[in-house]
C-alpha cells in the first residue's frame, strides 16, 4: 500500500466524530489511570457529551442536511435500470420524496 493512503485514514480517523470521541474517551481513562481526577472527569464527561450530541438524530440531521440538500432530486420521468440501496437507518423528511 502507498504511504499516502495511511496517512489519510490516519488523519481521517480523527476527523471523524466518532473517533474524536474514541481518542477523547482514551485520554479520559488514561487520566483516571494516572490519578488525575478532574482531567479525567472533564475528559470523559466531553466524550460522553460529544457522543450523544452526534448520535441525537436533529443535530445528526441538521450536520448532514447542506450535504442532502445541495444535489438535485432525482427526475422520475427517465427509465430505471438499476437501483443501488447504501447504508443503514431510516429517518423521514417531509422535504424529500417518499422514495428516498
Amino acid at each position: 500500500m502507498e504511504f499516502g493512503f495511511y496517512i489519510k485514514k490516519f488523519i481521517g480517523f480523527f476527523i471523524e466524530p466518532l473517533g474524536m470521541v474514541m481518542v477523547l474517551f482514551a485520554i479520559g481513562l488514561y487520566f483516571l489511570f494516572i490519578k488525575k481526577d478532574i482531567l479525567a472527569r472533564y475528559s470523559l464527561s466531553l466524550s460522553l457529551f460529544l457522543l450523544f450530541l452526534f448520535s441525537y438524530p436533529p443535530f445528526a440531521n441538521f450536520l448532514v442536511s447542506n450535504l442532502e440538500t445541495q444535489y438535485p432530486k432525482y427526475d422520475y420521468s427517465k427509465e430505471i435500470k438499476y437501483i443501488h440501496v447504501l447504508g443503514n437507518g431510516h429517518t423521514t423528511d417531509k422535504e424529500q420524496p417518499i422514495t428516498t
